[in-house]
């Protein structure tokens, strides 16, 4: 499975991360469902975040989507950096991706804001 890094998470803030394939093919059609869960490691048992299309996967085009993590899912992490996966959940049986992000947490000087 590939892994890659995506762009760090600053805890408490939002975090958005354009997720891209080259290919002539649909990777990401408008009728495609998906679902992300954000772990601190791949055996961590407690999910941190579920992403799903409309809340957090952001379809934008057929090669292309947003992720997104709202600032306040965020705020109390504690680990240094989390994973995630994506799976097509419109499919019988769902289907693996095949690619997993491994993104640094920063923990933020100026926090507590709001």
């Amino acid at each position: 499975m590939a892994e890659t890094k995506g762009s760090p998470i600053i805890a408490g803030y939002v975090w958005n991360q354009v997720v891209a394939v080259k290919t002539p093919s649909a990777v990401f059609p408008s009728d495609a469902t998906f679902t992300a869960h954000v772990r601190a490691t791949v055996d961590a048992s407690t999910t941190l975040a579920t992403l799903t299309v409309g809340s957090g996967i952001t379809r934008l085009s057929d090669q292309s989507i947003q992720l997104t993590i709202a600032g306040a899912t965020s705020v109390d992490w504690t680990a240094t950096s989390v994973v995630l996966d994506l799976v097509r959940t419109d499919t019988t049986p769902d289907q693996h991706m095949g690619w997993r992000l491994k993104i640094p947490v920063v923990q933020p000087v100026t926090r507590g804001l709001s």
